[in-house]
């Protein structure tokens, strides 16, 4: 992972925290299907083909794990699906904005009952999904070591519309970072993909950056100088 993307990444995602909604510790912002953060690494739930199947999950009780820009992690529970235009009736339906396989979360059948965990190996600073047919009786908490940071509800409507999706850019707040992420449906689904990761940045990074702000700052200050006289 390239860390002088990633922090200013992290630089602008707090930039657009003063116009977003707060949950806890955690800034959320809404935005298009998938992640157009700068130095995100994404998850898509891809790294193994599966046929098209439109009746059952062609991986139950998932497993999965892998690296991203650096960032191992683990998914458990809840269960992969790779169906194709038709939705399997009161169990799951492909989020809009997927493609290929997807990660479903609910309380029948069994091989996808939650919550569903996801755990990383370093703490992040940023966490971003896809979030389709949003419903009320959908949620994610947000853990670091243990100690719940923050909970994001769906965004409203939360009317399970099946013909839309939206996009959840999670960040940190000042001080806070995340290890672990719980996926909760209380009925028939939380369907979610093409998650993304930024890693907290090295401390020196963030020392970096802001004597590379200084000097910009000093700059500008000058040239002002300069027109003004």
């Amino acid at each position: 992972m390239k860390f002088h993307n990633t922090a200013l990444a992290v630089l602008a995602a707090l930039g657009l925290g003063l116009v977003s909604t707060q949950a806890s510790a955690l800034t959320t912002v809404v935005t298009a299907a998938t992640s157009g953060i700068a130095g995100s690494s994404a998850i898509d739930f891809d790294s193994v083909l599966y046929p098209v199947d439109n009746s059952n999950a062609v991986l139950p009780n998932m497993s999965y794990s892998g690296t991203a820009g650096g960032v191992g992690y683990t998914y458990a529970d809840g269960a992969l699906y790779n169906i194709d235009t038709s939705p399997i009736l009161n169990i799951t339906a492909r989020p809009v904005g997927s493609a290929d396989n997807y990660w479903s979360i609910g309380t029948s059948p069994a091989g996808q009952v939650g919550p569903g965990v996801a755990t990383f190996s370093v703490p992040l600073a940023y966490y971003g999904f896809l979030w389709g047919s949003t419903d009320g009786f959908n949620k994610v908490e947000f853990f670091s070591d243990g100690a719940l940071v923050g909970t994001v509800f769906a965004p409203v409507p939360a009317a399970g519309d099946q013909t839309t999706s939206k996009y959840m850019n999670v960040y940190a707040s000042a001080g806070q970072q995340f290890t672990e992420i719980k996926f909760y449906s209380t009925n028939n689904a939380f369907e979610t993909d093409n998650h993304a990761v930024i890693a907290v940045p090295e401390p020196e990074t963030y020392a970096m950056l802001l004597a590379g702000l200084g000097l910009m700052g000093t700059i500008v200050r000058r040239r002002n100088k300069s027109k003004s006289a």
